[in-house]
């Protein structure tokens, strides 16, 4: 398990992307009605062919791509320090700072884009817990690789955002985590502000 003291944090260079999202395809019949077919995941860019006039799908995979490089340098950094996933129903603070790659086309000052954040930051949630496969077995990481499920996860840790990527910071993410327990006092603070304001019934 996890124990340090100060907020373990994990910087991951690559091409941040959003979960990849199931989408129930239809077919129209020689009726005219509709035949709704197997559920598929829109992780495919595509673009048309300049000479067929036809869409193209192509990037196959792109999505889960990135999830499996959040995952694969974690496993390396949780192997190279001797660590382990933070077990069941222990609560965590997390923080996933974005580095965005920017359009030359956007001058604008952060980036307000879509997918937005909430939506960049799910996969990565997503691909640290423990996922089950598709018959409902542990799959290859029983415990998770940072955390058992993302109901631990009580608090936000700074940084947590958007920013633009630049030279000297490439895109990717950069993970900060730590025990919710070792900053109790910090957070029933704000518990007992909530109280005093008249934002939680007493």
């Amino acid at each position: 398990m996890i124990t340090q003291t100060r907020p373990m944090q994990i910087r991951i260079v690559g091409d941040p992307q959003p979960m990849a999202k199931k989408q129930v395809g239809r077919r129209r019949l020689k009726d005219g009605s509709f035949q709704v077919t197997v559920p598929f995941d829109q992780d495919y860019r595509t673009r048309k062919n300049p000479i067929t006039g036809k869409v193209e799908r192509f990037n196959q995979g792109y999505k889960k791509r990135w999830v499996r490089i959040v995952q694969a340098n974690v496993l390396e950094f949780m192997r190279a320090h001797r660590l382990k996933p933070f077990p069941k129903a222990h609560p965590i603070a997390l923080g996933v700072l974005l580095f965005m790659p920017q359009a030359k086309s956007n001058k604008s000052l952060l980036p307000a884009i879509t997918p937005d954040f909430d939506n960049m930051k799910y996969p990565i949630w997503n691909g640290l817990k423990r996922t089950p496969d598709k018959k409902g077995r542990p799959g290859p990481y029983p415990d998770g690789i940072l955390f058992y499920d993302d109901d631990q996860i009580v608090w936000t840790l700074q940084p947590d955002g958007m920013l633009w990527a630049m030279e000297s910071c490439p895109p990717g993410v950069l993970i900060t985590i730590q025990s919710a327990l070792l900053m109790k006092e910090e957070i029933l603070q704000h518990s007992n502000q909530g109280i005093e304001y008249g934002l939680f019934a007493v």
